[in-house]
């Protein structure tokens, strides 16, 4: 399946509040971009999302079961994560790193079998990193530890795909190159995904629907053309901004404004 529903979740940490009163649903074969500003909330969520926090109040359900009756290794075996920092230093390869996601289906101490070999060899090549089996991890370049991570989540064979702020150190070219990947992902894999971006343009331009986030709140969810407005993002990012048309898909985009008066002027 691969349904979450999030029921009237709230969180803080110590006697901060970050969320408050979190609603919203994810079907199946999804595509969730969560935006928002700094300090919103957004990290926390997808936290959430995963099982690694627990709210304080209200449920997250999975497929209409709560996320807290699932185990970690079941959770595991359904839902992979891909953080923002990769946080692997020691040296492995990178077809250790993407076997690593056959672990929550492997007996304990016991070794892959000819199966968890396969799939690990077919999210390779679906991520075209089987040429970057061998090389050691830390040594590959941002956007092919983006790849190699990707590899590892697809290898676990989940049904859902939580992305935390995943271009956040690539270039413009593997910003697009990832988001046309998880793209194609959601719409030939029918995986859901939910991904945590900074970039505005391009989450309207991917996903199938957004979520903005303020001040640990619903803004607004829908739609990109119903969340991505002037009014809405001057109201949250406090930032005056230019809408228009992506000339190429008719997703909305924005153009930021400088304060400064003589600002682009001779």
């Amino acid at each position: 399946m691969g349904r979450l529903n999030v029921d009237g979740v709230s969180f803080s940490y110590q006697d901060k509040a970050v969320l408050s009163e979190i609603r919203f649903q994810v079907d199946k074969g999804g595509f969730l971009g969560v935006i928002g500003p700094n300090g919103s909330g957004k990290t926390t969520l997808l936290r959430i999302l995963s099982g690694v926090l627990k709210p304080v109040q209200g449920h997250v359900f999975f497929d209409g079961r709560p996320l807290h009756e699932y185990s970690r290794r079941a959770l595991a075996r359904r839902m992979a994560v891909v953080a923002q920092e990769f946080g692997q230093t020691f040296p492995m390869t990178a077809e250790q790193v993407v076997s690593m996601g056959r672990f929550p289906h492997m007996a304990r101490l016991a070794f892959e079998s000819a199966r968890d070999l396969g799939v690990v060899r077919r999210a390779m090549m679906k991520t075209d990193t089987v040429a970057l089996a061998h090389r050691y991890f830390h040594e590959l370049s941002g956007g092919e530890r983006q790849r190699v991570v990707i590899a590892r989540a697809l290898a676990q064979e989940p049904e859902v795909v939580l992305f935390d702020e995943p271009t956040a150190f690539l270039d413009i070219r593997h910003q697009i190159e990832f988001f046309d990947f998880v793209w194609e992902l959601n719409r030939d894999m029918g995986l859901t995904i939910v991904a945590v971006s900074h970039d505005i343009n391009l989450a309207a331009q991917y996903c199938r629907e957004l979520l903005l986030l303020s001040q640990g709140r619903v803004f607004e969810k829908g739609p990109a053309e119903r969340v991505v407005t002037e009014k809405n993002i001057e109201a949250v990012y406090r930032k005056r901004v230019l809408l228009d048309q992506n000339p190429l898909y008719g997703s909305p985009r924005i153009t930021l404004m400088s304060q400064l008066e003589s600002f682009g002027k001779e």
